[in-house]
Order: C-alpha cells, then structure tokens, then sequence
C-alpha cells in the first residue's frame, strides 16, 4: 500500500437512516473539532476527509479546521476538493480551509496530466489558488463492502473522494 506501517482509526459520519445508506448522505459533527480531538487522542495525525458540501467561500466550518490545525500542528487535515465540475471555482466550502490541504482529481493512467473532468477547481472564495495537489479520480480501484459475500472483493470508483486518501 501508499502507507504499509501505518495505523488506521475509523470515524463513520453517515446517517443511519436507509436513504442516507443508499444514496450516501453524511452528518458531520457539530463542532468538527470533534471528530479530529477523537482522532489525534487515538494516535491519528493525518484526517483524510473525502465528503464536503456547501459554496466556494472561507466560512465557519474552513474557519474550525483552520483553528484546529493551529492549535495541533501536529495534525494534518485533508479534504476532496469536491465533484462539481469542471467551472472555475467550483470547490465546496471545507476545502476552502487555509491550513489543511485541499486535493482534487487526476485522469487515471496515461491521461495523469489533465484533471478529471469532474474534480472542482479553484480559485477559493477569496482568490487563493488550488487545490493544493491532485492525485489520480477516475477508475480508482477500492475496497467494496459487500456484506452478502464471503469475500468483499474490489470495486471501480472515481471522485476526488477516491483521490483524497492517496
């Protein structure tokens, strides 16, 4: 793997309901901080967020990482830029974050030099360029949870949600 020493702590932020399981909706934790003080406490220095939401402006949420990572400079958080396309400033609002990184999508393969075409872009809100770096989006291979199976096996994916982890 990318990190063959390394540890994982799983943190699950989706609604328990069968409309958020089927069509994947999150509930973030009020404050985010939260989440991240669990985390680092457990031994966790990097927090690798692949969800977002909201408009291309540096508000609270990219405020509450920004103090977090302040405070825990000894903590990397990392988020997708997010999947709303191709348009100039087009990212979602935690990736809006001036401390932590900010990842957006690659064509997989040969194509490794144009974005995928989904991946948002910047500028941020205020003008600042990103994202920070981008790793490959498209016809990712991943983990599939399949709890009807003995084995689990693989599945093809593509978003920077898949980028993100890299």
């Amino acid at each position: 793997g990318l990190a063959p020493a390394a540890k994982r702590i799983l943190q699950d932020i989706q609604k328990g309901d069968t409309f958020a399981c089927a069509f994947g909706s999150v509930s973030p934790p009020n404050p985010l901080s939260g989440a991240w003080s669990d985390a680092r406490t457990r031994g966790a220095r990097v927090h690798s967020n692949s969800w977002g939401g909201g408009g291309n402006a540096y508000g609270t949420d990219a405020q509450a990482i920004d103090d977090f990572m302040w405070r825990n400079q000894d903590f990397l958080i990392v988020f997708a830029a997010g999947n709303s396309g191709s348009s100039p400033g087009s990212l979602g609002a935690y990736s809006n974050a001036k401390n932590s990184v900010t990842v957006g999508g690659v064509v997989n393969g040969s194509g490794y030099e144009n974005m995928y075409g989904s991946s948002s872009r910047g500028p941020a809100g205020d003008g600042r360029t990103l994202p920070d770096l981008t790793t490959p989006a498209q016809g990712v291979e991943s983990a599939l949870n399949n709890k009807s199976a003995a084995s689990c096996g693989w599945a093809t994916y593509s978003g920077t949600s898949m980028a993100t982890p890299a």
